[in-house]
This record gives C-alpha cells, sequence and structure tokens, in this order.
C-alpha cells in the first residue's frame, strides 16, 4: 500500500493530539459551567434559610386619633408569628411568607388599655428580598384591629397597612420598620356603614429575639 495513501486514511499523531486536547478543553469548559452553576444556587441558597416559622417578640408604637377622645402615641409589647418560605425568585433570593399571627398589649393614659392584632379576614403577606450582605428589604402588609376597653371600641383599619424596614438576617432580629402611609382611616367593626371614627396617623416596629418554644 503506498504510504501517501495510508497517511490520507489515518491522520497524523500531531492531528490526533490536537483533537484530543481540544475535547479535553470543551469538556472542562461544559464541567466549570456546570459547577459554576451549582455554587451560585448553592449561594443563593445560603442567603434564605429554608422553609419554617418564626415566632419573634417586638414592640410596637401607634399614633392612634379618635374623634370625641383625643390622640396618643402608644407603646405596645407582644410577638408575631410569621410562616417563611425558602428560597424562591428566578435568583433564589426572594422570600415570601405570611404573619399568621400577633398580639400586642399597652396602656394609653387617654384611652385605657390598648390590645392590637391582624385581622382574622384578611391575609398579611410579606416578602423579604436579599440585596447584599447583611441587607434583607422586607415588605409587609396588615390589616390591623385595636380594641379599646375602656372606650367600649373594637376598629381595624380601612386599608392595609404596608409596613418596610431592612432587616440584618432571616429571622429579622434587630429590624426596624414604620409604615409607608400616612392618616390611615380607622372604622368601628361594630358599625361598618358608618363612616370613620378615627386615623391611624403612624406606627413603628422593632423585632427583638426569636421566641423558642418548648422543645425546640
Amino acid at each position: 500500500m503506498p504510504y501517501r495513501w495510508v497517511v490520507g486514511i489515518f491522520p497524523c499523531a500531531s492531528m490526533i493530539e490536537r483533537w484530543d486536547f481540544m475535547i479535553v478543553q470543551v469538556h472542562r469548559l461544559a464541567l466549570l459551567s456546570l459547577l459554576g452553576g451549582l455554587l451560585a444556587s448553592c449561594k443563593a441558597l445560603s442567603v434564605i434559610p429554608p422553609e419554617g416559622v418564626d415566632r419573634l417578640s417586638m414592640t410596637v408604637t401607634l399614633d392612634i386619633e379618635i374623634s370625641g377622645v383625643g390622640k396618643d402615641s402608644i407603646a405596645l409589647e407582644g410577638s408575631v408569628t410569621v410562616h417563611r418560605s425558602g428560597p424562591s425568585g428566578p435568583d433564589g433570593r426572594l422570600m415570601k411568607g405570611e404573619m399568621v399571627g400577633a398580639i400586642f398589649h399597652g396602656r394609653s393614659a387617654l384611652f385605657g388599655d390598648v390590645y392590637a392584632t391582624q385581622s382574622p379576614m384578611a391575609s398579611s403577606p410579606c416578602t423579604y428580598r436579599y440585596v447584599g450582605p447583611g441587607q434583607y428589604h422586607g415588605y409587609l402588609e396588615i390589616q390591623g384591629w385595636f380594641w379599646l376597653p375602656l372606650s367600649n371600641l373594637l376598629v381595624r383599619t380601612e386599608a392595609p397597612v404596608k409596613v418596610e424596614g431592612v432587616a440584618a438576617a432571616i429571622p429579622p432580629v434587630g429590624q426596624k420598620a414604620e409604615t409607608m402611609t400616612r392618616d390611615i382611616p380607622l372604622l368601628d367593626i361594630h358599625k361598618p356603614q358608618s363612616p370613620p371614627i378615627g386615623t391611624l396617623s403612624r406606627a413603628t416596629g422593632e423585632i427583638h429575639a426569636v421566641i423558642h418554644m418548648n422543645g425546640e
């Protein structure tokens, strides 16, 4: 068999080595791309904790005015319970949840005892988005109910109260939050057709700690 004809069928060793090198490089790039995607996913998972339920102690300050009674700033203490999702969103840096319980109590020189909770007939959704190291932008909507026994009043906010703040971690211990809207009308629950009887002009809050249940 002529030498040239054999060479035409079987590539020389240097060409085979070149092809092997190229194949190895392609496989290496594919592996690096896969690892990069896995690392990005792991990083996203690390900034948003897995699904869970947090019970958090906190204080709330309300500026309330009731027609015919007056206006006062009231400090209340209590807790909220939040059911939160794990990582969600296309980048895994979003946490969605819902406040499933809230109870607060304080005393006003003007109104006497004041109790606050969330509406049992409306959802209270919340979201947290990771925006950078030690920064989670939080947003909550809650329709507040307030009981003032001294005035024999049970009132609610006319619309959900929108609250936002920035937390350093999840659970958001240490977070301070404030209402985004002002002068929210208050309605008498026992007189749903009546005009507003007052306003919630401002609300602020601060989360202090996670409350651990027995056995946790």
